[in-house]
Formats: structure tokens, C-alpha cells, sequence
């Protein structure tokens, strides 16, 4: 019988592989290794109407050889400049130093003077060529009252027109992005004094243009736009610019009650000071594989060691548990080495130990898909990531002491209150009445997980903590919640309609909400009461996402692609999620689209005897 059309890429599919394999015999090919992503930013410097001020063409105050523009273009350089050194490290050190060398990002200075000779004997430029010393303002046609009513987009607009209108500036487009599109503008309006909070026009922030302007003939879609004042504070742009590259805000947007925040000084979404992202930020920003935060799922005690950011001894920086009550949240347990180097990120944090946070993925997430924290319906915030704190008033507060977080051996030390030492070396309760007022290892609800963590060792770039998991099936959280699908699963709807109930851990609604008709997709469905999901995940056969599968096993195309196999109205992705594979359509063994299986599933996991 002649085969179906059906059939023939799946025909191509395997000669395409053993012509794959023949070359890698042959060695013609090899694999492809983890290079650092090139990125671009454009920074272009404004000023108002009525502000015929240069301050940035002044000469720089520790040394006369220099300009202020100079030490400005130092905080954006690959490396830092010696004679600029003003105790941070540049943004684009930063960004190489938090993705482990992946993230490579180059600032254009295109108003800038043209290059000339360093004379200056006392530093190791003498006789080269640099940067230029100046910077023509871009000198906007109104005052800040205009744009404080217009919005910031139209004060881009007009700083484009007159960017374009000079054809020098303008040359260089085709070197800041790609495909007509500016990779992020960095837009620095110059100002005398810090903004106020209140101050929407200039207090930092990001934005997307859309496309509705451009610089140089490239399309502006991302862009920072931050103050003179606050470019000091280079935390503060680095703040910004990893906005674009893929990072929400994690302190409480809005909040005037003076709280230390949910995650403060632990991640510089949450405090702009320059230190590293928490790990869970680096697995979400695609900085750290989600599978360098390994779960325990053995109850009982289990002693683990983490060590530095990045590294692969013991169990690495960070490890994680369930809630036993949602399949939203769990518990994260990160250590935090306070680095001695000036320049390092790191250096700003209050102490070298153990912090203890919280994720809840039921979170909506920010208009740009990135986690953060919501002020809901009820008046009070939704956080995505809390850290555990002495101290915490109340579960919705994010009270309590910030700076003392970190739990350690007792000889850790605290700069700010002097050197002294912190005695802290353990935290949770096992009596399940407790609350976060009590110090309990808590939920979103304030229901006590009953995990308690205690540190057993400390060195300079490890932490070996005990970690006590409960045994939940004496309690019973889950039938706690009175959940009627979980009495009652055939009532849960079939397939092809749309779950009422939660979703999955990285499992975004699209995804479980996909339109299932179609022989390619797996339907999610029970096999009985039981509550056991045994369904297996089943390959897409659509020859594009086969493709994908097949070139991700030869080391290509590391990033997600979108399967272009058409069902009903719809695309169905063929990867993203922590657990998913190339070309398959289902997370298993959980991915059934119901909560309760997942719980029931992590909690036959707990009952093991030992830990993932």
C-alpha cells in the first residue's frame, strides 16, 4: 500500500537524523556549546526645554584628565575603568556576572564626541585612543509640566525627531538591534534633583513604545527611561534594564506603609542596590536551568549542603518543597554568600547564610508575563516570592526584619549593626497551630507547612542545614480544604472542555486551556477514581515539532520554539516548561489538568523514603 501523506515526514524525519548522526561520525559537526548572547543598548541623553545646563561635559572632580561624561559611559562599559572606580561594577559586568558569562550586553553611545588621545601619564590609558569627552544634548522642544501631561511616549517621539534630524547619530542604527528593532533604548533625561515616587514622568521605569517610533531607523519597542540622579545609583539602571530582559518588580508597587517589602535586599527587583537576583529570578529570567532547584519531596529530616550561585557541588545554591496544601506554592531554600570583593554583586548583602522563601505561582503575573507582586481585590497584596523574616506582623504585612533574615551557624555577622553576631540558626515550626507570627514556614494562607530548617555548618562558600519534613498523611492537609472534586472526581469535566480548578507549577493557562481537538493531542483525562494520571505524554507528530525534538537531541535551537501544527483556532507549544520535552504536548506523570491529582501524586512522593 502507497503511504499516506501523513507518513512521509515522519519518513524524512528519520533520514534527516541518520544523515545527522553520519556527520557527527564523520566530524563534520559538533556540537553546539552555550556561547554568551550577544545584546545591545542604545543610550541617548535628554534634556527639557528650559534647561540649557551641561553637567555631564564637566570635568570629572578626582580627576581634572577626565570628564563626568566619561565616568557616565564607565558604568555601562564592558569592564569597569580605574579611575572611575566608584565601588559598583558596570552593567555590562553585571549582567555577564548573573548569568554565569550567557548574557553579553554592549552600550552605544552615538551623541558622544569623537575619540581622541590620552595623554593623561598617571593611569595605564597613556597614548591610546578613547572615548570622546562630551556628549551633545538632545535639547527637547517643552518643558517637563508638557510631558508630565503628554506621557513619556510622546517625550520618545520627540527625542527621536531630533535624534534622526542628525545624520552622524543616525548612521549607526543597523549596529543597535536586529531585523529594524532596537534591542532597548536606555533614554537618561537629565535632571537637578531626585523625583519623588509620585513623579510618574521621571521616578525610573520601563516601558514599550510598540514600535511607534525609531532611532536611527531600527523600532523602538523596550526602553528604560530613567534620571540623571538615578544613572548614579547604577543598581537602579541595572534595576531597569533587567525589566527588559525578562524580570518583573518584586517589591510592592505603591505601597506607602514604610514595610520592609517581600524580598527587599535578597534581589534587586526587590532593592535596587546591585546584587544578584534571587535564584528563583535567574531560573526566570533564563539565567539558571529550573532544574538547578531540586526538590525534596522525603519526609522525615534530610541533610543537604548548597553552595555558591552556579555552582554544581552538593546541591547547588538553592533547593525546594511543596506546599502540602497547593500546587502553586512551595518553599525555597537558597544560600547567600556576602562577598568580600569591591565590585562584586553580592557584597551589599547583610550576611552570608541561609534564606527561606516563598513562591506562589497562582500569582498573576505583570502585563509583560513576568512575576510580581498584586495589590487584589480585597485590599491586600498578592506576593510572588515572600522571604521568611524574624519579626513578620501579620501574613499580608511583609513586616518584620529584612536584614536578619539569613539563618547561619551563630558566628555570621551582620555589617550593619556592627559585626554582631547573628544567633539564628534555625526557623519553621512543627506544631501545625503555628503562624508566620510564630515564626512557621508558612503558605500564602497562613497555614503552617510544619517545615523547620536548621543549620548544622557553615563554611566561606557552603551552608549544611537539616531540613524536618512533616509526614502529612497523619493530618491530612489536603482533606483539610474540603475540596469536593477530590470526593468526587467523576464529576470533574471530560475532555476538550475547559478545568475550573487550579493549574500546575510553570504551566501557563494557555497550555492546559489548549483547544484538544485533533489525533496529535493527548487528551488530559482520569483513568478512574483512583486519582492515578498513568497517561503518557505523547509526542506532537507534526513535522516541525519533530524537527525541533530531533535538533534539540544534537545540541541545536536551545530555546523554546512554537509548533506550527495548526489545531482548530489554535497553536500548541511543543516546549517551555520545567518538565516538558521537545515535540511533547503534556507534563507527566501530573499533567492531567487537575490540581488534586498533582497533590495526590507530590504526596505519594513524600511518603518515600528518600529524597529526588
Amino acid at each position: 500500500m502507497t503511504p499516506s501523506h501523513t507518513h512521509r515526514p515522519r519518513a524524512l524525519v528519520r533520514l534527516l537524523a541518520i544523515f545527522l548522526v553520519a556527520l557527527f561520525a564523520a566530524g563534520f559537526v559538533a556540537p553546539a556549546r552555550a556561547q554568551a548572547a550577544e545584546h545591545k543598548n542604545l543610550v541617548v541623553v535628554v534634556r527639557f526645554s528650559d534647561d540649557a545646563t551641561e553637567p555631564y561635559n564637566a570635568t570629572y572632580g578626582y580627576n581634572s584628565y577626565y570628564t563626568c561624561w566619561q565616568q557616565f559611559k564607565s558604568w555601562f562599559s564592558p569592564t569597569n575603568i580605574p579611575y572611575f572606580d566608584n565601588g559598583t561594577t558596570s552593567l555590562s559586568s553585571y549582567m555577564s556576572t548573573i548569568s554565569n558569562g550567557s548574557y553579553s550586553v554592549t552600550s552605544y553611545f552615538p551623541q558622544s564626541s569623537a575619540s581622541y588621545t590620552d595623554a593623561n601619564p598617571d593611569n595605564t590609558n597613556t597614548d591610546k585612543t578613547v572615548s570622546g569627552k562630551t556628549v551633545s544634548y538632545i535639547t527637547l522642544p517643552h518643558d517637563k509640566s508638557y510631558y508630565e501631561s503628554a506621557g513619556d511616549l510622546q517625550l520618545v517621539e520627540d527625542a527621536a525627531v531630533i535624534f534622526n534630524a542628525n545624520d552622524a547619530w543616525a548612521a549607526g542604527g543597523s549596529s543597535w538591534g536586529s531585523n529594524g528593532t532596537l534591542e532597548n533604548l536606555e533614554l537618561v533625561v537629565q535632571v537637578t534633583e531626585e523625583p519623588s515616587t509620585s513623579d510618574t514622568l521621571l521616578w525610573p521605569h520601563k516601558s514599550n513604545a510598540s514600535g511607534a517610533t525609531s532611532f536611527g531607523g531600527m523600532g523602538v519597542y523596550e526602553y528604560n527611561l530613567v534620571n540623571s540622579k538615578s544613572v548614579g545609583d547604577i543598581g537602579t539602571a541595572k534595576h531597569e534594564y533587567l525589566h527588559s530582559a525578562g524580570l518583573g518588580d518584586l517589591y510592592r508597587v505603591g505601597d506607602t506603609s514604610g514595610a520592609a517589602g517581600p524580598v527587599g535586599v535578597w534581589d534587586i527587583m526587590g532593592s535596587a542596590a546591585g546584587q544578584f537576583p534571587l535564584v528563583q529570578s535567574l531560573v526566570d529570567i533564563g539565567f539558571e536551568d529550573a532544574s538547578a532547584i531540586k526538590t525534596i519531596s522525603a519526609t522525615g529530616t534530610t541533610s543537604v549542603t548548597l553552595h555558591t550561585h552556579y555552582s554544581t557541588a552538593g546541591d547547588g545554591q538553592a533547593v525546594k518543597v511543596y506546599s502540602p496544601y497547593s500546587a502553586d506554592e512551595y518553599f525555597v531554600f537558597e544560600y547567600r554568600q556576602k562577598d568580600s570583593e569591591t565590585l562584586a554583586p553580592d557584597r551589599l548583602v547583610p550576611s552570608s547564610g541561609l534564606i527561606v522563601y516563598r513562591v506562589n505561582d497562582a500569582v498573576d503575573r505583570d502585563v509583560n508575563g513576568h512575576r510580581t507582586n498584586r495589590n487584589n481585590e480585597n485590599g491586600y497584596y498578592e506576593d510572588a516570592i515572600y522571604v521568611f523574616r524574624p519579626g513578620e506582623t501579620g501574613i499580608h504585612d511583609s513586616a518584620g526584619n529584612l536584614q536578619m533574615a539569613a539563618l547561619n551557624d551563630g558566628s555570621a555577622t551582620y555589617s550593619y549593626l556592627g559585626n554582631v553576631a547573628n544567633a539564628r540558626t534555625t526557623f519553621g515550626s512543627a506544631d501545625m497551630t503555628k503562624t508566620i507570627t510564630d515564626g512557621a514556614i508558612v503558605d500564602s494562607s497562613d497555614k503552617n507547612s510544619g517545615i523547620v530548617v536548621t543549620v548544622t555548618a557553615q563554611t566561606d562558600d557552603s551552608i549544611t542545614f537539616d531540613l524536618a519534613i512533616p509526614d502529612y498523611t497523619a493530618s491530612e492537609p489536603l482533606g483539610q480544604r474540603g475540596n469536593r472534586r477530590e470526593r468526587h472526581p467523576g464529576r470533574l469535566r471530560e475532555h476538550g472542555r475547559r478545568q475550573r480548578r487550579g493549574y500546575l507549577p510553570g504551566v501557563s493557562r494557555q497550555r492546559l486551556h489548549l483547544n484538544h481537538q485533533g489525533s496529535q493531542m493527548e487528551r488530559y483525562q482520569l483513568d478512574e477514581p483512583g486519582h492515578r494520571c498513568d497517561r503518557k505524554c505523547r509526542p506532537c507528530a507534526a513535522p516541525m515539532c519533530r524537527v525541533n525534538a530531533l535538533l534539540r537531541v544534537f545540541g541545536f535551537w536551545q530555546q523554546p520554539r512554537l509548533c506550527h501544527q495548526k489545531m482548530g483556532r489554535r497553536h500548541h507549544l511543543d516546549a517551555g516548561c520545567e518538565r516538558i520535552n521537545w515535540g511533547q504536548l503534556c507534563q507527566c506523570p501530573d499533567n492531567c489538568g487537575h490540581r488534586q491529582h498533582a497533590l495526590r501524586a507530590r504526596r505519594q512522593e513524600q511518603r518515600k523514603s528518600s529524597a529526588l
